[in-house]
C-alpha cells in the first residue's frame, strides 16, 4: 500500500449539504407533525398536543439534529487527522518520541560536557607545548653558545 493510499483524504459531507438536508427534514417534520396532531385526540376529544407546540417541538428537534450532524461531521474530520494508519495509539507514539528526544538531549548534554573537558585539556596541552618549544629554543641557543665556545667560527 503506497504512502498516498494510506493517507487518502478523508471524505465527508460538505457543510452546506448537511444544513440543506437538515433544513429539509425539519420542514418535513413540522408539516407531518401539524398533520398528525390534527388527528390525535384523547377520549374526551381534546388534542394530545396543540399544533403550535408540536410545530415548535418539531422545529427544535430538526435544528438539534442538524447541529448534531455538523458536530459528527467535524469530529470525523478531526478523527481522520489524528488517527494512525497503523495499530498503535497516538498517545503511545508521542510518549515514545518524547522518551527518544529525552535520551538524545541527554546525549547532547554529555557531548557538550566531553567537548568542554577536551577543550580544557587541549588548552593545557597547547600551553605545555608552547613552554616546551620555548625551552627547546633556549636549549638550542645554549648549544650554539657552547659550540661557539668550543669551536669558534673562523672569521674570513
Amino acid at each position: 500500500m503506497g504512502q498516498d493510499e494510506k493517507h487518502e483524504r478523508h471524505r465527508s459531507w460538505p457543510t452546506w449539504a448537511i444544513i440543506s438536508i437538515g433544513t429539509s427534514l425539519t420542514v418535513i417534520a413540522v408539516v407531518v407533525t401539524v398533520i398528525w396532531t390534527g388527528t390525535q385526540y384523547d377520549s374526551h376529544g381534546v388534542r394530545f398536543i396543540d399544533a403550535p407546540m408540536a410545530t415548535v417541538l418539531a422545529g427544535v428537534l430538526g435544528v438539534i439534529g442538524t447541529i448534531l450532524a455538523l458536530v459528527l461531521q467535524r469530529s470525523g474530520v478531526i478523527r481522520h487527522q489524528v488517527q494512525n494508519s497503523h495499530g498503535t495509539n497516538l498517545r503511545d507514539d508521542l510518549d515514545r518520541i518524547t522518551r527518544t528526544i529525552d535520551v538524545v538531549a541527554s546525549d547532547v548534554r554529555g557531548i557538550r560536557r566531553d567537548h568542554g573537558r577536551l577543550a580544557t585539556r587541549l588548552d593545557a596541552t597547547t600551553d605545555r607545548l608552547d613552554y616546551t618549544n620555548r625551552k627547546l629554543d633556549t636549549l638550542a641557543e645554549h648549544v650554539d653558545d657552547i659550540e661557539d665556545t668550543w669551536q669558534p667560527k673562523k672569521k674570513d
